[in-house]
């Protein structure tokens, strides 16, 4: 009764407009604080630099490493968001629409390769083809990288957009006479298209700026070219010209970001006035909607999720298999257990205030305010984790955080790079969503949190829940970073790192066997949680 009584009285403090002002006013500026601030600290970096930058644009070689590195990056990250929007897109359907024994095992296994520390996933990508095809190509190395890395987050935000689909609108079509693949084309996927944009966007944001993995890949292939990322990790390394370099690698990082951002303002814009679908309809299109047609294509989904995304990514784990077992290794538990809370905590507080955001961006009246806070989110997405580190530790290490724990600190950086996962998934959702639904609510009487809880929460939960896996898994397996604020840090990614470092391979393996194991039980139980609510 007093809990219900709470419920009321909150729901009446909704109403009040100065009220919801104050508290998309903090939230805002828990934005630009947490989020979007500390990646961008670099620029005060650069800017406090100034007469120092012809040090570096007069320098013909560092400008031509800039030049290849950039179009090597662009390349790569086009190439695996094509890639993956190719192959995600069929499983997504599967695992939606279809029912077969385990799927709810496969579910969760695709998850794994973001729970796994990137310069690990790097090592045991490159490993498999080594071994599997001896691939020594720098550009289709990474390619299977980033592939194998970003899948999940492009399979992920494309099942919350296509489960946000009502089957009405399907139901209709193929009760006119609409073929089954007609319909896909013709319905459900223009209805998905603001989730097929997020997605596209996430995978292309995390191809460019993977750093960790890449360089492990690179190393392995024995090749010399190197992306953007890649390049400012070798700079910020240097040992001689220190300065000139650090300098260097924080302009690149600069042309990154401004660049990326134009890159994926102006793709937004395109893909948002692509009109879907096309009105024709073949005559093919009936024949592919049966089988073998429909059953070759599940099959090749399957294969590619399995032997190009998961076996390669867990490779890792095998190694104990023909190398020495030298048990469960010692800090590992500890470590886990400080990435799991770490992880629980930093998804907490992106619920918390990435879902009010979200709601900002989607549903604010001010068009101007809404476009800027929505291009503003991509920022911490493509910053190079080098960048992202090298920013982060220089904005914490003003006295910031001065008093806090670690596990705080590296809590509070992850927050720059995790929140954007959930809010660009969430906006998807409600992009998706008619607002005259909630227009409704509110001319029959309702409050505005009242109108989220009965209307809106239940309609984008599934953008909810792929928001949060991806912040989950993205904190759990991030590995520079949490390096770059706490060197000392004693969590289970760099704890993984150190090992593969020193060539312990089977120790490493048992690691991430005894991580993915425990990764899974926790993304279950995650999924398991959002179906019964």
């Amino acid at each position: 009764m007093g809990r219900q009584m709470d419920i009321e009285l909150i729901e009446e403090l909704s109403s009040n407009k100065i009220l919801r002002t104050t508290w998309y006013s903090i939230v805002v500026g828990f934005f630009f604080l947490f989020v979007l601030i500390p990646p961008i600290y670099l620029f005060a970096y650069l800017a406090g630099s100034f007469d120092k930058l012809p040090l570096v644009l007069d320098n013909p070689v560092i400008i031509k490493d800039m030049r290849s590195a950039i179009g090597l990056s662009y390349a790569i990250a086009a190439t695996v968001t094509i890639i993956d929007a190719i192959a995600a897109l069929p499983m997504a359907w599967i695992l939606l629409k279809k029912e077969f024994r385990f799927k709810r095992f496969l579910d969760t296994l695709l998850d794994l390769p973001m729970a796994l520390p990137t310069s690990a996933l790097g090592f045991s990508v490159a490993m498999f083809w080594l071994k599997m095809m001896d691939l020594r190509s720098a550009f289709w190395g990474v390619v299977a990288l980033h592939v194998a890395m970003s899948y999940p987050y492009m399979l992920r935000t494309l099942i919350a957009s296509l489960k946000a689909v009502r089957s009405q609108y399907e139901i209709a079509a193929r009760t006119l006479g609409a073929h089954p693949f007609t319909v896909a084309r013709t319905v459900t996927l223009p209805i998905a298209k603001p989730g097929i944009i997020a997605g596209s966007i996430l995978c292309f944001a995390k191809s460019l700026s993977e750093t960790g993995g890449t360089a492990v890949t690179l190393s392995i292939i024995g090749a010399m070219e190197r992306t953007g990322p890649v390049l400012i990790k070798a700079w910020k390394s240097a040992e001689t010209q220190t300065e000139v370099f650090l300098l260097a690698g924080g302009i690149l990082s600069g042309i990154l970001i401004v660049s990326s951002l134009i890159v994926l303002y102006s793709f937004r814009i395109l893909a948002s006035r692509w009109k879907l679908p096309i009105k024709r309809i073949w005559s093919w299109e009936r024949r592919i909607s049966r089988r073998p047609f429909t059953s070759i294509r599940d099959l090749l989904s399957i294969f590619f999720s399995v032997f190009v995304v998961l076996i390669p990514s867990t490779f890792i784990a095998l190694f104990p298999l023909w190398l020495n077992f030298e048990g469960v290794p010692r800090g590992l538990i500890s470590a886990i257990w400080n990435s799991v809370l770490i992880a629980s905590v930093t998804t907490l507080i992106n619920l918390v205030t990435g879902v009010p955001l979200s709601i900002l961006i989607a549903r604010s009246k001010s068009p101007i305010v809404a476009s800027m806070l929505d291009a503003l989110v991509n920022i911490p997405l493509i910053v190079p984790t080098t960048a992202l580190g090298f920013s982060i530790s220089l904005f914490w290490s003003r006295g910031v955080a001065l008093g806090l724990s670690d596990l705080t600190v590296i809590s509070l950086a992850h927050i720059s790079f995790t929140q954007p996962l959930l809010v660009r998934n969430v906006i998807a959702s409600l992009e998706q969503l008619d607002p005259s639904l909630e227009d409704t609510a509110r001319t029959l009487g309702a409050n505005p949190l009242e109108t989220f809880r009965k209307i809106t929460f239940p309609l984008i939960s599934p953008g909810i829940l792929a928001g949060t896996i991806l912040s989950f898994t993205r904190s759990l397996g991030e590995t520079g970073a949490t390096i770059s604020v706490v060197p000392v840090a004693h969590t289970a990614p760099v704890y993984i790192v150190d090992l593969v470092k020193q060539r312990a391979y089977s120790v490493a393996g048992i690691s991430c066997i005894i991580l993915l194991l425990i990764s899974g039980a926790l993304l279950y139980a995650l999924k398991r949680a959002g179906r019964s609510s």
